[in-house]
């Protein structure tokens, strides 16, 4: 089975990481395309001449620190992972990844790194449940309680 986890840096992404873990721990014969959506060059760099391609580099860099600690989590696992680095709107991004690979599921965290990361529910993950052609697990980021003494 080819699963899609779109990891953003965020505490969620790597609990939906763990989440398909288990899932490979419990039996589950599974691969993996880690997907991660930057942000297209905003209008201001662009008008102000910004270097381009600086930009670029420096998109793509966060990406790889965005992906690093999944991309090792699933490896360590003996897992076969993909890596697809876009640019865009993350919801049709993550569903056009799903669609490109020919994934037959979609294992995502609650909320991003956005600035509504605190909403119950983000809208990413909304716009990917309302869209995907494929089953979406929505993975809950549970803070821990402090242990009761």
């Amino acid at each position: 089975m080819l699963i899609l986890v779109p990891v953003d840096g965020s505490p969620a992404s790597l609990d939906a990481v763990r989440h398909v873990l288990r899932l490979h721990l419990q039996g589950l014969e599974l691969s993996c395309v880690l997907a991660n959506v930057q942000d297209e060059p905003h209008l201001y760099e662009v008008i102000m001449g910004a270097d381009l391609e600086v930009v670029a580099g420096a998109s793509h860099d966060a990406a790889e620190d965005a992906l690093a600690p999944a991309r090792t989590l699933l490896s360590a696992a003996g897992l076969t992972v993909d890596t697809e680095i876009t640019h865009g709107e993350v919801g049709p991004q993550l569903v056009d990844i799903a669609e490109r690979y020919g994934c037959e599921a979609i294992v995502m965290g609650s909320q991003g790194t956005g600035w509504l990361g605190t909403a119950r529910l983000g809208s990413v993950c909304q716009w990917v449940l309302l869209h995907a052609g494929v089953p979406v697990t929505v993975v809950r980021h549970a803070t821990r309680e402090p242990d009761a003494a």
